[in-house]
């Protein structure tokens, strides 16, 4: 965030840095680069609103309680797990229940015959 000394904020920019071809996210094998933010650095003497870019009156997130989470208006994306990624977590997640079921079962059987 950059505020510029002298004169109080009247709008609060946002800009959404796209990730690199080929990245999901960064981490510490994929860090950011100084050079990936060009296109920031471009946009930034020349702002305007567009498919990346908006901005918000400091009245709004006033009204929101300065929350500063404020997705982009225009962006239809959703970032939605692969088909392929969610059926293993799901199998993954129902190998988990059927070891839970089975200790509960388990218990259940001791505290009867106990």
């Amino acid at each position: 965030m950059f505020f510029e000394k002298g004169r109080p904020t009247t709008d609060v920019w946002y800009y959404e840095h796209p990730y690199p071809e080929g990245f999901k996210s960064y981490s510490k094998t994929k860090p950011m680069r100084v050079g990936e933010f060009d296109v920031e650095k471009a946009w930034w003497n020349d702002r305007t609103e567009g498919p990346r870019a908006w901005r918000v009156s400091a009245a709004t997130i006033r009204e929101r309680g300065f929350n500063l989470d404020i997705g982009n208006p225009t962006s239809l994306e959703t970032d939605h797990e692969s088909l392929s990624d969610l059926l293993e977590r799901l199998a993954e997640e129902r190998s988990v229940l059927d070891g839970l079921r089975a200790t509960l079962q388990d218990a259940l059987e001791s505290a009867i015959s106990g």
